[in-house]
């Protein structure tokens, strides 16, 4: 079955392909994997839903088709494109060729042409497949590396329960039945610098613990390691994971730059070993790496300290005085332990907005934010908030919480929100940091996304026209930063309840 992902703009053409692929889903082997408006958002639904053929239109608000195609190709390396387009031209063929896409179709989309490319697309995989079902060693490894980063990324998110592991015995090469397992994390300063590279350690992994089905581990395209050692006792499992550990630290060539190798303890239960995975994981990554100490043992009284308000309120008080002087910024580990303790207190609370936000905020996310000192500042802030309810914070951050880097993009927004070429990454650029980061900055500060910021401001902007001039709807949709009139209507529409024909007609009458 080919799952479809759906990224184009207009509406009405949306449903008309959604519709056709459900349509002949049986008789095509196709079926719907989703849709979005826009490239910023359909990229992040890429990620998650994994499609195999990316139907994109070439010009969307926020993220054009061509630059959705390069960065989901990133993400997904298998995943096949074909470009929609209004125009016979094809102005960008060569980037599109360079991408990789797979094919074209111009605007109105024909079935019989969408169902052709789509045939295309599965000749093609079944080729590719074809061509895989001898492999060579060397394809075998690498197959099961890339299993494994699936198998590890789901363990760290608590996916797997003690019967899934054992089911997963034969295909990890490891063995669930050992009466005691613990688990290791080497985390590097520095990423790799290339793919040969990253293929020639997976080799000299391969060699030393590949026939091992004691030893279970996965090195990532950036250079860390994680692992998992069974054995029969408590003992001989640590013993292994130190041997393991020793091995990696000396062998060279397996790491560049600093790094450190954390040894958890060892645990008993198949239902412990997602969150001992996950502790020595996050202690690897928050705590700073030191030269001298290249093995580390993770005790769990030191890994999750005691806590109390008092804690997270003199981390907070540490991090407002390291905005004026970063010198007295609290260590990366110290903020982690809060922000943790924090989610815990707020995990047994049981409002929807605690359990929201519980559920916003992973481990992943909040080891993130601990490496920000503003954004540890308003995080730590909004959950006290949340754990003393009767003193809530407004709907817009006080004036101790303000952030000049929000403050400065607001005030550029506010003033050019009607350019069309505005967007996450054009911003963050502007202001010298990640789209990542501005977008988690940018939300925490204002309670509201980017995107939906930009929008508000578009829209409130073309109710006023709409109420106090004669101007086109058109003529409005491209003043205010759009350039498809339908998009516009829809999002008007989806905003207020009335289509901006309606709206100035009086459906909608001002406040």
């Amino acid at each position: 079955m080919l799952n479809i992902f759906i990224a184009e703009d207009e509406p009405l053409i949306r449903d008309s392909l959604r519709e056709l692929i459900e349509r002949h889903s049986d008789e095509y082997q196709i079926a719907y994997s989703g849709e979005a408006a826009d490239g910023e958002i359909a990229l992040s639904m890429i990620q998650e839903l994994k499609p195999d053929l990316l139907l994109a239109d070439i010009r969307m608000p926020f993220m054009d088709g061509l630059t959705l195609s390069r960065y989901a190709k990133g993400l997904l390396p298998w995943l096949h494109v074909i470009i929609i387009s209004g125009f016979s031209d094809f102005t960008y063929t060569q980037e599109a060729i360079d991408i990789g896409v797979d094919g074209y179709l111009t605007k109105p989309v024909q079935t019989d042409a969408l169902l052709a490319q789509i045939q295309k697309v599965q000749a093609k995989i079944a080729e590719q497949n074809a061509a895989q079902t001898q492999p060579t060693q060397q394809e075998e490894i690498f197959n099961h590396e890339y299993y494994k980063e699936h198998f590890f990324t789901r363990l760290a998110a608590g996916q797997y329960t003690p019967a899934d592991l054992l089911a997963r015995q034969e295909k990890t090469k490891f063995c669930f039945t050992a009466k005691a397992f613990v688990p290791l994390y080497l985390h590097c300063r520095d990423s790799l610098a290339n793919e040969p590279l990253y293929r020639r350690r997976v080799n000299r992994i391969w060699e030393l613990f590949g026939g091992d089905t004691t030893v279970l581990t996965v090195l990532y395209n950036a250079g860390d390691l994680a692992g998992l050692i069974s054995g029969d006792t408590a003992a001989s499992a640590k013993e292994k994971a130190d041997h393991v550990a020793n091995i990696l630290r000396t062998e060279s060539g397996l790491t560049s730059g600093p790094f450190h190798i954390c040894v958890g303890q060892p645990t008993q239960r198949l239902s412990d070993l997602s969150t001992a995975f996950t502790l020595v994981r996050h202690t690897a990554l928050v705590t700073p790496i030191d030269a001298a100490v290249q093995v580390r043992n993770i005790q769990a009284a030191q890994a999750v300290p005691t806590l109390s308000l008092a804690d997270a309120e003199t981390v907070r008080q540490q991090l407002s005085n390291a905005l004026s002087d970063p010198d007295k910024s609290p260590t990366v580990p110290k903020i982690y332990a809060v922000l943790d303790y924090l989610l815990q207190l707020l995990a047994g609370q049981a409002d929807d907005i605690s359990r929201k936000t519980v559920q916003e905020y992973d481990h992943t996310k909040l080891l993130v934010i601990a490496q920000t000192p503003s954004l540890s500042l308003a995080t730590i802030g909004m959950f006290l908030q949340l754990v003393h309810p009767t003193d809530a914070a407004p709907q817009r951050p006080a004036a101790d919480q303000t952030n000049p880097l929000v403050n400065q993009v607001v005030a550029y927004l506010q003033k050019n929100f009607n350019d069309p070429d505005i967007s996450l990454r054009s911003i963050a650029d502007m202001v010298a940091i990640s789209p990542a980061y501005l977008s988690t900055l940018f939300s925490q500060m204002m309670n509201i996304t980017f995107i939906e910021y930009v929008t508000q401001l578009r829209l409130a902007k073309a109710q006023t026209m709409l109420r106090t001039t004669e101007e086109k709807i058109t003529d409005i949709t491209f003043d205010i930063g759009y350039t498809d009139p339908n998009y516009f209507s829809f999002l008007f529409k989806k905003h207020f309840g009335v289509s901006p024909k309606e709206y100035r007609k009086g459906a909608l009458k001002p406040n």
